[in-house]
């Protein structure tokens, strides 16, 4: 795999996508343009100049999602569920300042790698923390630990929080990246928090330098006024689980 320039990943993210096309907004200097033209060669564009866009067979979205979130050229990986390593979900249990008598959520819990230490650490049953998982794998093995699951996806599970009035003290969250679904969900768990709660959740580093709406969004609404504390993890962060996405953790505070 080849790494990718950060430089060229901002530039990357501003890309315009029509249709199959891909154009470049930015006048650049040649250094950067000639990388990102190689970037969009390598990925499958073909420059044509009656249109001054590199085109695509298929629609590109996916694939340049993929490459600016995982900051590699060919990523052989999506970026979805994928489990949290134990030495992450340690740090995130420091992050959060978690004790036994607080609601816990772990949203999209897969198969509760982040709930099992959580409930070692603090010497608490796994009926104790809340947890929603919907993929019916991850559902059974969830529930042979012991958990009392929401049988939801997390969007839908918190409308349901919404309508009966359920807060939480903390949320601690991994949440799926695809097509920047990591910042709706972070959005949303926010949401759920009580007043002086606090969220910690792994997202894709995109969210540091993308220039599109709904990453400047989150940044404006939520990361600027509510963020006390971002990392960028280590590269390969993820890999004993599959995936090369580069990835950062932060906390909200409420």
């Amino acid at each position: 795999m080849t790494e990718i320039a950060q430089d060229v990943l901002a530039v990357l993210s501003t890309l315009e996508i029509d249709g199959n096309a891909v154009r470049i907004t930015e006048q650049l200097d040649r250094k950067l343009y000639l990388a990102v033209y190689e970037v969009l060669n390598r990925i499958g564009g073909r420059w044509t100049r009656q249109i001054k866009a590199h085109v695509f067979e298929t629609d590109p979205t996916s694939r340049l999602n993929n490459v600016i979130e995982c900051g590699v050229l060919n990523p052989k990986v999506k970026t979805g569920y994928f489990p949290t390593p134990p030495e992450i979900v340690e740090q995130m249990i420091e992050l959060a300042d978690l004790n036994r008598h607080q609601l816990i959520l772990e949203p999209s819990a897969g198969q509760g790698h982040i709930s099992d230490i959580i409930c070692k650490r603090l010497n608490i049953h796994t009926h104790e923390i809340m947890v929603c998982e919907i993929l019916p794998e991850n559902v059974n093995i969830l529930k042979e630990k012991g958990y009392r699951v929401e049988e939801l996806g997390f969007l839908e599970f918190a409308d349901e929080c919404d309508r009966l009035d359920v807060q939480f003290d903390r949320i601690v969250m991994n949440p799926p990246f695809e097509n920047q679904n990591d910042v709706l969900h972070v959005t949303t768990a926010f949401g759920l928090l009580k007043p002086g709660g606090i969220l910690v959740a792994i997202m894709a580093s995109g969210v540091t330098f993308r220039q599109n709406k709904k990453t400047l969004e989150f940044k404006e609404n939520i990361l600027d006024p509510y963020c006390t504390y971002l990392e960028k993890l280590p590269e390969g962060a993820f890999k004993s689980s599959g995936t090369m996405v580069n990835t950062i953790m932060l906390r909200l505070e409420k």
